[in-house]
Parts: C-alpha cells; sequence; structure tokens
C-alpha cells in the first residue's frame, strides 16, 4: 500500500472512529470572521460527516448564509496534541432531503441516544457535509492534502443485506464482538450491540455509552464480503486475548 493510500485509510478511519469535531463557519452576523463551535456528527456510508443541529444556532444562521464550512477531527489523546492525528474536512453543509430523514434519524439515535429528545422539536435539521477537500495529518511529518475522491468511497451495493447482518451480530455472536471490542479497543463489555455497518468497517456500541469503531482489512464490496470481515475480526481477537 502507497503512502497515500495508507494515509486515506488512516484519515477514513479517524473520522470513522470520533464522533466531535469542531465545526468552522463563515460568520453571517461578524461578516469576514470564521465562527468556530462543536458538535457531535456520525458518517453516512460514503463517509460524508451527518450533523444535527438546531435553527436556533449561530452556526446554522452561517450555514444558511454561506455553506461553505471546514470541519476539524483530532485523535483522541494525551500530551502533545501537535503529535496526534487530526483531519481537515472542507466541503458544503446541505439539508437532508426529507426522503432520507427516516433513515439518516435511526442511525443518529443509535449512535447519540440523547439526541433523540431533539425530533419533538421542530428547530433542528440534519444537514449532510458534501465533501471536497481532506488535510489530513497523521503526526510529525505525515501531512497529505488527499484526493476527496478517493477519501470518499462508493454508495454500496449491499444495503439490502445489511439489517440482516446486523440482527445475526447482534443475536448470535455477543461473545465474538465482546471478544472485538476486548482487543481492539481494550474495553471490556457487559452489554454490546452493532450498530452500523460501513463499507470500511462496523461499530459497536459497548455498555449503552461508547461507540467503537473497528476497521476492516479490505473493503466491502458484495453481500459476501461482510461476512469475512467480520470473521476475519473475530478471529484476530480470538487470537490474541
Amino acid at each position: 500500500m502507497s503512502k497515500k493510500n495508507k494515509a486515506i485509510k488512516e484519515a477514513r478511519t479517524l473520522l470513522r472512529s470520533q464522533e466531535k469535531a469542531m465545526l468552522a463557519t463563515h460568520s453571517f452576523s461578524k461578516t469576514g470572521y470564521p465562527f468556530g463551535s462543536v458538535t457531535t456528527y456520525m458518517t453516512d456510508y460514503q463517509g460524508h460527516p451527518i450533523i444535527y443541529i438546531s435553527h436556533l444556532a449561530q452556526h446554522t444562521k452561517n450555514i444558511k448564509q454561506n455553506a461553505k464550512i471546514s470541519l476539524l477531527v483530532s485523535q483522541d489523546s494525551e500530551g502533545d496534541i501537535n503529535a496526534g492525528a487530526r483531519l481537515t474536512l472542507l466541503g458544503h453543509a446541505d439539508p437532508i432531503s426529507e426522503g432520507e430523514v427516516r433513515q439518516i434519524s435511526e442511525k443518529f439515535y443509535l449512535k447519540f441516544p440523547e439526541s433523540k429528545k431533539y425530533q419533538d422539536t421542530h428547530d433542528f435539521k440534519f444537514y449532510r457535509i458534501r465533501v471536497e477537500h481532506v488535510r489530513y495529518i497523521g503526526g510529525f511529518g505525515q501531512i497529505y492534502w488527499l484526493d476527496a475522491s478517493q477519501f470518499i468511497l462508493p454508495n454500496p451495493e449491499w444495503l439490502a443485506h445489511e439489517q440482516a447482518a446486523i440482527e445475526h451480530m447482534n443475536e448470535d455472536h455477543q461473545d465474538a464482538m465482546q471478544l472485538m471490542c476486548s482487543y481492539f479497543k481494550n474495553y471490556e463489555a457487559d452489554d454490546i450491540v452493532m450498530t452500523h455497518l460501513y463499507p470500511d468497517g462496523c461499530v459497536i456500541r459497548a455498555n449503552h455509552k461508547h461507540n467503537y469503531f473497528l476497521a476492516y482489512s479490505e473493503l466491502i464490496e458484495n453481500p459476501k464480503d461482510i461476512r469475512v470481515q467480520l470473521v476475519e475480526l473475530t478471529k484476530q481477537a480470538r487470537a490474541n486475548v
């Protein structure tokens, strides 16, 4: 794997693994100044971030005037912040279409159950940040502008099989997911569920509070690949725990 391709995979894994970011918008009330705020996010299948924001918030007002934004995601780390990985995405924040809201909201609430209470208010809406430019710093000397067309994945063709795969894991393979959580994330979970499948990995929620992204060695391109990659993760965990 080339250094650039390795960086693309690392950058996408970082984005999938985190859930909080700094959102920078163009200030509408203070013309000419950038406006920074914090937000939670998830990603869609392709890798575009999804945010859930109130129209009363300053950043939403800014987006409605100028949809160009920047999203900064950084690695959880102690010590020198400059030594950790970070990712800056530049793109447009577009409202999620009515036809997608149900599916997006269900996925978002799985990751952030506390956000469900906002659905009864009419001032919160989902926005998709369509990534156009990608800047990744993997540490000292690892600095890249990455091609957004390579960073963003094609829409998967196996979506009709996603729910069945998730249900199968949750109903029949709790022990395997606990092993994965223990080995890959060093966390012992009493309760664990799979919540999301992506082409490059899956998300498990441990003890009703921790969302962990587990990256695959290869992208899932067809339904058979789902089982192959989940079995590989399980084998790695069993061999090392």
